[in-house]
């Protein structure tokens, strides 16, 4: 369980990385809790509990974002559960204006997202996502 971090710091950064599973894993109080970005492929995120990312009374706008990912082809998150964030709950091509085509091939099913300041689940410019069975409730906006 990674908890109790910097407000700048995120739990899990995968970078570069090819063939990662996580599962049942708790991210608490930090930024944003966990970020895919770089040449990443077949990454699965599987039952984890994301919550508190940021500060949900920030004047500011802010993207503290449970999920974040930037980069990779083959991505799946199932079953994850996300609350309080001060950004989305889970994020594709963050950051990015220009299309992407390195975010591609991302499926978000049965996962659960509350109490978020921003979109629960968005994608920006990624090609090739799914989106399947995914509750998103009390989104805080």
């Amino acid at each position: 369980m990674a908890q109790n971090r910097n407000n700048n710091s995120s739990g899990v950064n995968i970078t570069s990385a090819s063939h990662v599973c996580m599962r049942h894993c708790t991210f608490a109080k930090g930024q944003q809790s966990i970020i895919i970005t770089g040449s990443i492929d077949n990454i699965v995120m599987f039952n984890n509990y994301v919550h508190d990312c940021g500060d949900l009374d920030a004047l500011s706008d802010t993207d503290e974002n449970g999920f974040s990912v930037s980069g990779g082809d083959n991505i799946w998150m199932l079953d994850n559960l996300i609350t309080r964030t001060a950004g989305s709950g889970m994020v594709t091509n963050v950051g990015s204006t220009d299309p992407n085509t390195t975010v591609q091939h991302i499926y978000m099913g049965r996962n659960v997202a509350h109490r978020v300041r921003q979109s629960a689940f968005w994608t920006k410019q990624s090609t090739y996502c799914i989106f399947s069975q995914n509750l998103a409730c009390n989104v805080i906006g």
